[in-house]
């Protein structure tokens, strides 16, 4: 049976994930929220730093493209291949700022 605490703190750390991912989607482009852009990069950083560099890396880097697809969504005037292709490489580039800065 787990530990309690190791219970919530496997819960905290993907609801920092959820939760910052979620904000992150607000936190630019076309409806960006003061708030959001606050609470997101505190939230995925929480996760980063509960969770190990490659795991951490990899989902950052996943919610960072989810949101970059979301944030400019309808704002570059670009071919759907292109810009998801766009979207990916924003989120790695989102991930790395949030990673290497812990």
């Amino acid at each position: 049976m787990p530990q309690p605490t190791a219970l919530n703190s496997a819960l905290a750390r993907w609801l920092a994930l959820i939760i910052g991912a979620a904000a992150l989607c607000f936190s630019n482009g076309v409806q960006a929220n003061i708030f959001a852009a606050w609470l997101a990069p505190m939230l995925m950083l929480r996760f980063v730093m509960m969770s190990g560099p490659l795991v951490g890396f990899a989902l950052t880097s996943v919610a960072s493209a989810i949101a970059a697809f979301v944030m400019f969504r309808g704002a570059i005037p670009m071919a759907d291949a292109e810009y998801a292709i766009t979207s990916a490489i924003s989120g790695v580039i989102g991930a790395c700022r949030t990673c290497f800065t812990a």
